[in-house]
């Protein structure tokens, strides 16, 4: 299990909100334009499904979206390749040789009001423990973001802007007002 905050000073609180402010790490043009064209281009030939309850803190009906999930994917060959490209960028600027991915998938957002809402505060996966992260990658400029519970930070989506977090921490969609379709991939692995 990941290593959870028990109060205790407020020094420490502030220690450990900061740890985590370093831990949701930023990286723009994560993909070169070529490889970002192809990952969309694969994005639009996969079939969506319909979810809709987004997470268990969902609160009304415009808290849906549609996904591609790849690992249940019976093509594994795809899934494996798919994978590579998704995490390449990322292991070579960590220089990290391998990583377990244990979900990959891409979320679909609709704007379905004239303001912006939110999808419910949520964790990607229960069990997690320090090595496993979540790759966030956006696949268009909009004013929809990523919101981190904790950590009061917003996260707007920029094109080819990839976030990675801890897997534990606690973040929910903003809804995009400006766009009508929001793209990002998540991407959760242990490294």
């Amino acid at each position: 299990m990941f290593r959870t905050f028990k109060p205790g000073s407020l020094i420490d609180a502030i220690k450990y909100l900061l740890l985590i402010l370093i831990m949701i790490d930023i990286i723009h043009n994560y993909f070169t334009n070529e490889t970002l064209s192809q990952v969309i281009k694969v994005i639009e030939t996969k079939p969506w499904s319909l979810f809709k309850k987004m997470n268990p803190n969902q609160q009304n009906e415009h808290q849906f979206h549609f996904l591609q999930e790849y690992r249940e994917d019976k093509d594994l060959d795809f899934v494996k390749k798919f994978g590579q490209i998704i995490l390449s960028p990322y292991l070579k600027i960590k220089k990290i040789k391998s990583v377990s991915i244990q979900r990959m998938r891409t979320n679909l957002f609709i704007k379905t009001l004239p303001y912006n809402h939110v999808g419910g505060f949520h964790v990607d996966r229960q069990v997690t423990n320090e090595r496993d992260f979540t790759l966030l990658i956006y696949l268009e400029d909009s004013n929809g973001a990523t919101e981190f519970k904790y950590q009061s930070k917003k996260i707007i989506s920029e094109k080819n802007k990839a976030i990675i977090f801890p897997t534990s921490l606690e973040h929910q969609t903003i809804f995009q007002t400006d766009k009508l379709f929001r793209y990002n991939i998540n991407v959760n692995f242990r490294v």
